[in-house]
């Protein structure tokens, strides 16, 4: 590459854009800057605390910026948090504490969804009737995506006997798209160019689910299969991911090689 170009995941010659700014996305696949301490927001290439884009900044300030993210493994843990306890998202908190967000698991469901950035759901509830979502919940989830929230929705794989517990909060938010269990293995290497694949070049997997999109724009599959979908909703985003260990590294995917992290961030970024 010439003077000032970068080699970028696709292996082609691209120029940064990192001109004023000290975090975010360098246009190239990389970080502008060395990026924003634990508890910064990276806002238009610049570091900032959530406050200072709040009340506090004044009467004529917006509002505050989300700055969490809910890790949510099902109503009293049931789901493969409960069942396997594996499912720590390791690589989950490190990118949003690179990204200035707070995360966290939960096995019980928040008051208020007004400080998330973004929702995780790793297949909660499976088929237990009493793990469903309630009206209340999802009429929180709406508005957090009318708000202009990011719900992923992650599946998993057929040892899981059923998916009921998310397809019916899936029919509830008027997404035609289902899992079904299935095995699905291997790479994502069908990417297609969205906001979520910038940088994106291979995914990796830990056995996937099967999604029947039904309409819904599939954004990354392997030979076989959809295992991520996207659509936008209100003001926000609902992503599907059809494995539940997408994002939480359980050593079956090669940190040099796949672009996990990178989906993650761009699912972060999302606008």
């Amino acid at each position: 590459c010439a003077a000032g170009e970068v080699c970028n995941t696709a292996n082609q010659c691209c120029t940064p854009r990192c001109e004023g700014r000290t975090c975010g996305d360098d246009g190239c696949g990389g970080e502008c800057g060395p990026g924003c301490n634990p508890g910064q927001l990276c806002s238009n290439g610049t570091c900032l605390l959530p406050a200072d884009a709040g009340t506090s900044a004044g009467p004529d300030a917006g509002p505050s910026i989300p700055h969490k993210v809910l890790i949510f493994h099902g109503h009293g843990g049931v789901g493969p948090e409960g069942m396997w306890g594996d499912m720590k998202h390791a690589d989950t908190l490190a990118v949003c504490a690179q990204e200035g967000l707070t995360a966290s698991h939960a096995t019980t469901w928040p008051g208020s969804l007004t400080d998330f950035r973004l929702v995780i759901l790793p297949a909660p509830g499976f088929n237990e009737a009493a793990a469903r979502f309630s009206a209340g919940e999802v009429a929180q989830i709406k508005a957090f995506l009318e708000a202009g929230g990011i719900l992923a929705i992650e599946a998993e794989k057929a040892v899981v006997l059923d998916h009921a517990c998310i397809e019916a909060l899936l029919a509830d938010l008027g997404s035609p798209a289902r899992f079904e269990s299935g095995w699905v293995d291997g790479k994502a290497t069908r990417i297609t160019t969205h906001a979520l694949t910038s940088g994106v070049t291979r995914i990796g997997l830990a056995a996937a689910g099967q999604m029947v999109l039904n309409g819904e724009q599939c954004i990354a599959a392997t030979e076989e299969a959809c295992v991520v979908a996207a659509r936008g909703l209100g003001q926000g985003w609902l992503v599907l991911v059809a494995d539940g260990n997408t994002f939480s590294n359980m050593a079956t995917w090669d940190t040099a090689q796949d672009s996990n992290r990178r989906l993650l961030r761009n699912l972060l970024r999302l606008p």
